[in-house]
């Protein structure tokens, strides 16, 4: 069986990646840059676990940077997770703001982890004050 570096070296995936680059012009998706090393990054992955199986939809392009934070945030992510499954509700909130805190997380950021996380709570801001509200799915 192929290992997944030996897959990114398959024609196939070439061919998906090349059209990955071309429909985002051969920039960062997030960023912008044409300059940097250019990555293509997958949003989910195929149940093949082949990546020239990944729809389009679901792949992007990113730079360097933008992909290494990314998979920064997707590994913050899942040690999120982890915690979350193991800890008392009342503490889960608490524990999350001090965590976004320690990331120097903006409003924006944090709202967004939290809800990639998408456990039992998700913390939003109005009129510059937080609330919390219960998510039911």
């Amino acid at each position: 069986m192929a290992s997944y570096a030996e897959k990114l070296k398959d024609p196939r995936w070439q061919k998906k990646r090349l059209k990955v680059l071309e429909r985002d012009g051969f920039e960062c998706t997030d960023c912008g840059d044409d300059k940097k090393t250019l990555h293509v990054h997958h949003l989910n992955y195929a149940k093949s676990g082949n990546p020239w199986d990944s729809k389009l939809d679901d792949l992007e392009t990113l730079c360097e940077d933008c992909h290494g934070e990314h998979e920064h945030l997707k590994d913050v992510k899942k040690s999120v997770a982890e915690y979350l499954r193991d800890t008392d509700t009342s503490e889960k909130i608490m524990s999350f703001e001090l965590l976004c805190d320690l990331l120097e997380f903006d409003e924006v950021a944090t709202y967004k982890l939290m809800n990639s996380v998408r456990h039992l709570y998700t913390v939003g801001w109005s009129n510059g004050k937080k609330y919390q509200k219960k998510v039911t799915g």
